[in-house]
């Protein structure tokens, strides 16, 4: 998607990826490959923690159950069953292959039990009979149409769970979490962590646009919220994508915009700077380049270089100054145009230039930033600004202005290895990154100028020009 080809993008860039396409699944409903009992086939369920008993308690824990019925085929009929007894009043989830279902109208009396709860499947009763560590009783679907027996075994002792959690602000079944069933817009397991799964849900079918964002620590067993500070007019969650280097770098895609985490969900901060309100449907990473690439409802492709994010942490910020390693420059050789008419499906070209991103904790009572080559040799001072914050300054590749007659002209460098260079209150930062020429052209040489579309800056002899600034925030 370089100069002219392609189709019709927000903003600038240097990749197109591809985009998942497909229904998603229903909150409740099982993704293919999934095992009964909500676990995905292939890797077993975490066991649960373990807790001191209630005494006296005969039915509160975790329930590990197995339906019986002719016909049933093996790994078929498991479920969870977590219950909580207080007051005579028995509470809890049902977690099956058809679904999570909070029970209602619990009893216990004397060894017995016995619940309600609406699944997929409509009204589900359930009577059973506990002796020990032992449970055994029968499920009944459609008023008594259709029944099975089941064998169940207390695989924690009372007070382990969530619905018996003393936090309440702890990991929650998943249905204690929401307010209905909404549609699953992402089931991601994460590529760092075993056991780690990301979730979020999509509400606004049930005119609902609140963002629900979770995670959990134990293979889907129970969940944290995510939302921390994302606001409310953040609109409805599309997506959530791990980036695939920093595991506490976090994407996420909702129906106004795009937002970052660089704390694994603790917070999160916009990445609107220059992307319309626009809902984002789903995010690639380009797994060499450092950029991610935006799919918009507006049909268009948005991309941003993330090498600096991934670098970024509440430790780096608090530094009194740090220099973050720039991304690798390539030359892109630009396309003739072909054709015309009066709508271009063109997108912007990523500036011929290197980013350099530095951070300022408090206001500095010195500050340089300038580029070498790798002999130590300073090739051109940039303006650098002393004030707090995330700054990024853009070295146009090119030498200080030299003398040539009675104009100044700045020559540009060769492809190689350079080094940006921070200077602040005494400390030294040094970061080394590569220009490189476009790959598809490796034996071209290096372009000309009008290839790159771009013209010899000249300057007075006042000075040379300044090579250009923004202050992130």
């Amino acid at each position: 998607m370089r100069g002219g080809r392609g189709g019709g993008r927000e903003g600038g860039g240097s990749f197109g990826g591809r985009f998942g396409g497909g229904e998603p699944p229903a909150a409740g409903e099982r993704p293919s490959g999934a095992r009964p009992g909500g676990q995905r086939g292939g890797r077993p369920p975490a066991p649960a923690p373990a807790a001191p008993a209630v005494h006296g308690d005969p039915v509160s824990g975790v329930w590990n159950g197995q339906g019986r019925a002719e016909g049933m085929g093996e790994g078929e009929g498991a479920f969870t069953l977590t219950l909580k007894l207080e007051d005579g009043k028995l509470t809890g989830t049902l977690v099956s292959e058809i679904g999570e279902a909070v029970l209602e109208n619990g009893k216990w009396e004397d060894g017995a039990l016995s619940f309600t709860a609406t699944t997929e499947m409509g009204a589900l009763r359930c009577s059973a009979t506990v002796e020990g560590e032992k449970m055994s009783g029968s499920l009944s679907f459609g008023g008594g149409m259709f029944e099975l027996g089941f064998e169940a075994t207390r695989e924690a002792p009372a007070g382990v769970g969530p619905a018996a959690a003393a936090d309440p602000d702890g990991p929650k079944r998943i249905a204690e979490l929401l307010p209905g069933r909404r549609w699953v817009s992402t089931l991601v397991a994460s590529r760092h962590v075993d056991g780690r799964v990301y979730a979020t849900f999509d509400g606004h079918r049930s005119d609902d646009d609140s963002g629900y964002v979770f995670v959990s620590e134990d293979y889907g067993q129970t969940w944290t919220s995510l939302r921390a500070d994302l606001p409310e007019d953040a609109g409805s969650v599309r997506n959530l994508t791990e980036d695939l280097e920093n595991p506490n770098l976090l994407f996420l895609g909702t129906e106004f915009g795009a937002w970052a985490s660089i704390d694994g969900g603790g917070s999160w901060t916009s990445l609107n700077s220059n992307l319309p309100t626009v809902a984002v449907h789903d995010y690639a990473i380009h797994p060499t380049r450092n950029e991610i690439v935006a799919a918009t409802h507006g049909r268009s492709l948005w991309i941003l270089d993330i090498t600096t994010l991934r670098q970024l942490s509440a430790e780096a910020v608090a530094e009194s100054s740090k220099l973050y390693r720039p991304n690798d420059v390539i030359l892109w050789r630009r396309e003739p145009e072909r054709g015309s008419g009066t709508r271009d499906f063109v997108g912007q070209n990523p500036a011929d230039a290197a980013q350099v991103h530095y951070s300022v904790a408090g206001r500095s009572r010195s500050l340089k930033l300038w580029i070498e080559d790798l002999s130590g040799e300073k090739l051109r001072e940039l303006e650098a600004s002393t004030e707090p914050g995330l700054h990024r300054v853009e070295w146009d590749l090119r030498r200080e202005a030299q003398q040539g007659g009675r104009r100044r002209w700045a020559p540009r460098v060769s492809p190689g290895t350079y080094v940006a260079v921070l200077q602040a209150d005494g400390a030294t930062y040094r970061e080394r990154f590569e220009v490189e020429l476009d790959p598809a052209y490796p034996e071209a040489g290096w372009p000309e100028d009008d290839e790159l579309g771009a013209e010899e800056p000249e300057v007075e002899e006042e000075g040379a020009a300044p090579a250009p600034m923004r202050r992130i925030y």
